[in-house]
């Protein structure tokens, strides 16, 4: 009983002792709820009402120093000015298992009570953090590393003061990491803060650029403001993209929105930034003359996966563009698709088209469209018949092409690849027959896009055999020399040859030269090396058309002569004029100087002309020629006229010329011909017609004047009708020479007959003959006279078949007289 009394009064001491103890210690406004031995389940610390602290789960784990442990503990700022105080701790060691402060993460805490100081180790998650608190007054240091706290990845150091009494009334911290990732991006940077009583102030920037795939970044942030939520944030960054320096500026007036602005060389972008939205308000791209913008806001939720409508407008020179489609994103992935629409004019071209697509990261996937193409040099369409998929790791795409100028067409195919360097193609095409017929063309090239747009070095069109006309244009080729570039206009050089042009009544043998592009002008140069002939001239574009010179020379010779009706052995041809295309038109001077060859059997030389040539779907010509001399069995000299020439057909006019002492004249004369053409022979001179004798026989002396039927045939001349009568008196006289002396000794009636023409005064003198193109003549001749000698009345008929040109070559007309009155007596015999 006594001990029991002992013991009674041992515990009643004992709580006048903690009674009095709590009474000394316990702080006002602190108040426990749940109190079970060692353990409480809530504890609240007011401050003129104010719930500073509040904890959950709290043990005790030894008195003295006392030992206590919190399952959650939470700290709320009071309002109103003033400092809420510090409660006056014991000496002991608090673990908070899950601290918390306003909308901060939850963090780990063991709190060690010196009595005048206080130890604070914080732990979240890998980061770690050491804070040394002085009280009362509040003065605390920290030092510490945040480590993968999300979204980040990597190690931030942290250190830094202030004063804490019941409420944060100063701050001053800085934070630094060399290799923090965030989203896969490695970001280096410093930051300081502070805090002075209610007002803060950060600052931050990047220790080295960041980087995001092609893009370059040095950022700096500035933050002011107040704890009662009113604040001004500003951002900016300096960034090096593939289309040059940018710089972005941002800012706040609270944290639930920004305000941005990009802006650089051509580029303009703004919008807002919230906690759930990014909102490109306006965006517009300038570069290389084209333009691309938004047409309406783009909003994009800040989430890991959604979708948003997206609208584009772009023109490049009168090139328009309009894109709808649908943006949508998931982790790893990124997709646009929808439809993107042009129309306008591009290089003198009319451009259509309509092109569904589906844009991601890793490839283009392009449905069936088609690119409708019209302009000055036809209008056709690159086809996309089936949907075809572009990995822009390795990019293949095949379009059809079909393209049409003045009824003619073009089909194939164009390819579409990358290498290291850009974007490169391929073109392979056939025409239609270009030609009245035939001429079909082939076109195997290759092309790149990117970095310039060129045709490469190596394409080349090859043309069929084809009829124009009469003309036969044998195979021909183009091929680029060098790379044909395109920006400014056509740029490059070009090697063209051909085997040849062959006509009924011409024939251009194998040629070559070479076309120079620069822009939008030229120069094209063509050589005929049989021939010895070149032609060349400047060219340039105008008015939607080419227009350009030709000039050109030519010797003539055997080579030009093929399949010519004449035969040259020497001269110069030249040429200076221009033209236009399309739609060919040619314009010029034509000159021949020195002309000289045979004409079938007949020899000319001293040829010269002057032609204005004038090429409109035909050639046709006008001008004057001429002629020194031409051998058609005796010389015609001085011969002259006018002449023009359409659809292959020669017309002369107001022809005259110089033959045996007298002239010859046509008003008119078509070649090549088939029917007779008159030509008048006026005051022939007999005189000289018996000085062409080699051994003269005969004298004569008188004028005969005529009309010649003649036909120009394409390989000679020939004569139907031809007619020749004395326009005065004619004497011819049988000279007495060692060849008419053996004929008179050899008969006598032969020598009565010479006797009677050895000197003949002549009344009548007619004369007709034929002559084919080979000089194959029928000659008949009547004479009519007396001898005054004898005065002997005489009659002749003649009648002869030979060949003229030799005839008269060898002049001997006095010995087949002779001949022909020795027979005509050897019939008669002895008659007088």
């Amino acid at each position: 009983m006594a001990v029991l009394k002992w013991g009674a009064a041992v515990l009643v001491g004992l709580a006048v002792v903690v009674a009095l103890a709590l009474a000394w210690l316990w702080p006002r406004g602190l108040s426990l709820t749940g109190l079970g031995w060692g353990h409480a389940e809530q504890l609240v610390y007011r401050q003129q009402g104010c719930e500073l602290v509040k904890a959950r789960g709290l043990n005790i784990s030894g008195i003295w120093p006392l030992q206590l442990s919190a399952d959650a503990l939470a700290v709320s700022p009071c309002p109103g000015g003033g400092s809420a105080g510090i409660p006056a701790l014991p000496k002991g060691r608090l673990s908070i298992a899950k601290l918390s402060y306003q909308d901060f993460p939850a963090i780990g805490v063991e709190l060690t009570s010196l009595g005048d100081s206080l130890e604070a180790k914080v732990h979240y998650q890998q980061s770690r953090l050491a804070l040394h608190w002085q009280l009362p007054d509040g003065q605390f240091t920290f030092t510490g590393t945040l480590e993968d706290v999300p979204p980040t990845q990597g190690v931030v150091s942290l250190s830094g003061s202030g004063l804490f009494d019941g409420k944060l009334q100063q701050l001053s911290a800085k934070a630094q990491s060399d290799g923090l990732s965030v989203a896969g991006q490695r970001l280096a940077l410093v930051a300081t803060a502070k805090l002075e009583g209610d007002a803060w102030q950060l600052d931050a920037q990047s220790r080295v650029p960041l980087a995001v795939a092609s893009f370059t970044a040095d950022w700096q942030l500035h933050g002011e403001g107040r704890l009662d939520g009113t604040l001004a944030l500003t951002g900016s960054a300096d960034v090096g993209s593939p289309l040059g320096p940018l710089h972005l500026a941002a800012s706040s007036r609270d944290l639930q929105q920004a305000s941005w602005h990009l802006g650089g060389q051509g580029i303009t972008a703004q919008g807002t930034l919230s906690r759930q939205w990014l909102t490109v308000s306006s965006a517009k791209l300038a570069q290389a003359g084209g333009e691309l913008s938004l047409t309406a806001p783009l909003q994009l939720a800040l989430a890991g996966e959604g979708e948003a409508p997206i609208s584009l407008a772009g023109q490049y020179q009168q090139l328009k563009l309009d894109s709808q489609g649908q943006l949508s994103w998931q982790p790893g992935q990124v997709n646009l698709a929808g439809s993107a629409g042009l129309a306008g004019r591009f290089e003198g071209q009319d451009i259509k088209a309509k092109v569904p697509f589906e844009l991601s990261q890793a490839q283009l996937s392009l449905a069936p469209f088609t690119l409708a193409v019209s302009g000055d040099y036809g209008k056709g369409a690159l086809v996309n018949s089936a949907t075809q998929v572009l990995h822009f790791n390795q990019p293949a795409l095949s379009l059809g092409l079909d393209w049409q100028y003045q009824g003619k067409t073009l089909n194939g195919t164009v390819t579409l690849a990358k290498d290291q360097t850009g974007l490169l193609g391929g073109i392979k095409a056939d025409s239609s027959a270009l030609l009245d017929k035939g001429g079909a063309a082939h076109l195997v090239g290759a092309y790149r896009l990117s970095p310039e747009p060129m045709l490469l070095a190596g394409s080349y069109i090859r043309f069929d055999e084809g009829l124009i006309q009469q003309n036969l244009l044998l195979p021909a080729e183009l091929n680029l020399a060098t790379n044909l570039l395109f920006k400014g206009g056509l740029n490059g050089q070009l090697a063209i040859k051909g085997q040849g042009l062959v006509r009924s009544d011409a024939r251009v043998p194998a040629w070559q030269g070479q076309l120079t592009l620069a822009g939008q002008q030229g120069r094209w140069q063509l050589s005929i090396p049989r021939w010895q002939g070149q032609l060349g001239g400047d060219f340039q574009r105008q008015l939607q058309r080419w227009r350009g010179k030709v000039q050109g020379h030519l010797a003539l010779g055997a080579g030009v002569s093929q399949a010519l009706p004449v035969t040259f052995e020497g001269g110069e041809l030249a040429l200076d004029g221009n033209w236009q295309w399309p739609a060919l038109k040619a314009a010029g001077k034509l000159t021949v100087r020195h002309a000289s060859g045979l004409w079938g059997a007949s020899a000319f030389q001293g040829g010269a002309a002057d032609f204005n040539v004038d090429f409109d779907k035909a050639l046709s010509a006008n001008g004057s020629a001429s002629l020194a001399g031409i051998d058609i069995g005796t010389p015609v000299t001085g011969l002259e006229g006018k002449a023009s020439y359409q659809q292959g057909q020669w017309h002369f006019r107001d022809i005259q010329a110089a033959l045996l002492g007298g002239s010859l004249s046509a008003k008119a004369l078509d070649w090549p011909g088939s029917t007779p053409q008159p030509v008048a022979l006026d005051d022939l001179n007999l005189a000289s017609i018996a000085a062409l004798q080699a051994k003269p026989v005969v004298a004569l002396s008188g004028r005969v004047s005529g009309r010649i039927p003649m036909v120009l045939g394409p390989d000679g001349i020939s004569i139907v009708g031809g007619e020749l009568a004395n326009t005065g008196p004619v004497a011819i006289e049988v000279l007495n020479v060692g060849s008419v002396q053996s004929l008179k000794a050899s008969n006598t009636g032969v020598k009565v007959a010479l006797d009677a023409l050895g000197n003949l005064a002549v009344d009548t003198l007619n004369a007709g003959f034929d002559m084919n193109k080979d000089g194959q003549a029928t000659l008949k001749v009547l004479i009519k006279g007396h001898n005054p000698q004898q005065d002997l009345p005489v009659n002749l008929h003649y009648s002869h078949q030979e060949n003229l040109r030799q005839l008269l070559r060898s002049l001997r007309i006095g010995d087949e007289v002779a001949d022909k009155v020795k027979a005509q007596l050897k019939e008669q015999g002895d008659k007088p």
